[in-house]
């Protein structure tokens, strides 16, 4: 068949198929949810332009192209996995449509399905280097906040800590520069990590916690070592699911040794006295710490803001110690309701900042509404005086896009706190 011929019949099939398969994409409740803040058309085209490229033989635009789109996809915010399985969708769905076409005009339609099979493998290297590219750039900047953050740390701890993220930093640099010799000790048993998990007296933690701590390590070192061979073998893909799952895996590592950090960083004068919960001090440090590594592991974060609904009359008509009580009993029915992973803060006088890790926003309110309802039906006894209250509360989650940081998402929730107090009380805004 004449090349020009092929090529103008492709185009044709591609841009009829590929508006068709789009819009199947697009009715996916789940789909629709990442893409419901993207410029779609602006993603379409640059698909579009980067195939249409390759069918005129231009592998190299397609890889630019490619990288753009990845670029794209991760500013807004769509899973890498999503944007493998529709594109692998698009391709799956076009050879049909070439391969059917092609036969109706009599035509064999092999060396045209391995073209685009071959664009397409282009593509998906090129738009996970794209993903690739863009997430490096925020972890370098993720990991020199936190490495300030430690610096002036005064835990024992943190001399690991920042061990680790000084050989996470060296790593993303290997692969910003696609560097085929480590510049990280890789092997397991001579990285000085492995020191702390000589000795678990040094941690003081559970034997539990200990295997995990170490078990975590040592894949660590085995996904390294992964990094470097997909580096060797120019496939992006593999390269971004290890990087992935190298980030996933710090993510548990840090998570375990700041928690340690954490808990002895508390001491009496981080722990509100009247209610037993952390009290601003720490609140910072270990907020930071805790979403700084949601954002590595790209995992949801959701804060609320609860505050007693008209605390003050409750001060005026019963004394203040009386409102001490009621402060306490808030405390302790928010404690016995949360997870332990959850951290509250007394916020404010009569307010309460709930700090909820790998939780989804929806999960949250569902939480405080259960919390909500159970202090508005709880009898709280104090002395000789029996107080009926309500709470309202006011939940964001995080969006986890580069330049958010956790102020943003308490500003965000202290505004939706104050909408449910002008809008009636006893409520949760979302």
């Amino acid at each position: 068949m004449n090349e020009s011929l092929e090529i103008k019949l492709v185009k044709d099939i591609f841009l009829n198929g590929f508006d068709y398969i789009c819009g199947i994409i697009l009715k996916n409740p789940y789909q629709k949810k990442y893409f419901q803040n993207a410029e779609v058309e602006k993603l379409k085209k640059i698909q579009m332009d980067a195939v249409l490229a390759g069918v005129e033989g231009d592998i190299n635009e397609v890889k630019r192209k490619g990288f753009i789109l990845g670029k794209t996809h991760f500013y807004f915010s769509i899973p890498f996995s999503a944007t493998l399985t529709n594109l692998q969708k698009i391709e799956h769905v076009l050879s049909e449509f070439l391969a059917k076409s092609f036969k109706e005009k009599n035509l064999d339609p092999g060396f045209t399905l391995k073209k685009i099979r071959e664009i397409y493998t282009v593509l998906r290297n090129s738009v996970a280097y794209g993903y690739l590219y863009s997430s490096l750039h925020i972890d370098k900047v993720v990991i020199r906040e936190k490495l300030r953050t430690v610096k002036y740390s005064e835990e024992e701890l943190k001399f690991y800590v920042k061990e680790h993220l000084v050989w996470l930093n060296k790593i993303i640099e290997d692969i910003k520069k696609l560097r085929k010799d480590s510049s990280v000790e890789l092997d397991v048993e001579k990285c000085k990590i492995s020191r702390l998990l000589e000795d678990e007296d040094v941690l003081d933690i559970s034997k539990k916690k200990y295997n995990i701590l170490k078990d975590v390590h040592e894949k660590i070192h085995k996904t390294a070592i992964d990094i470097y061979y997909s580096i060797e073998e120019k496939n992006f893909v593999n390269l971004l699911i290890d990087y992935i799952n190298l980030q996933k895996l710090s993510a548990q590592f840090l998570s375990l040794l700041a928690v340690k950090i954490a808990v002895r960083s508390v001491e009496d004068a981080n722990i509100d006295p009247l209610t037993g919960v952390l009290n601003r001090r720490p609140m910072e440090f270990i907020l930071n710490n805790q979403y700084q590594i949601s954002k590595i592991s790209n995992r949801p974060v959701s804060i609320a803001l609860l505050d007693v609904d008209d605390f003050k009359l409750i001060n005026d008509n019963y004394g203040h110690l009386v409102g001490d009580c009621v402060l306490k009993q808030i405390a302790l029915l928010l404690i016995n309701n949360l997870r332990k992973s959850d951290l509250i803060f007394r916020f404010g006088g009569e307010e309460f900042l709930i700090f909820m890790p790998f939780t989804e926003k929806k999960d949250a309110f569902k939480v405080m509404e259960k919390i909500r309802k159970k202090i508005e039906e709880f009898d709280i006894h104090c002395g000789k005086y029996t107080i009926n209250l309500t709470v309202s509360v006011g939940v964001e989650g995080a969006t986890l896009r580069p330049n958010e940081t956790v102020n943003d998402i308490i500003e965000k929730a202290d505004k939706k706190l104050l909408r449910a107090k002008r809008t009636g009380k006893n409520k949760i805004v979302v």
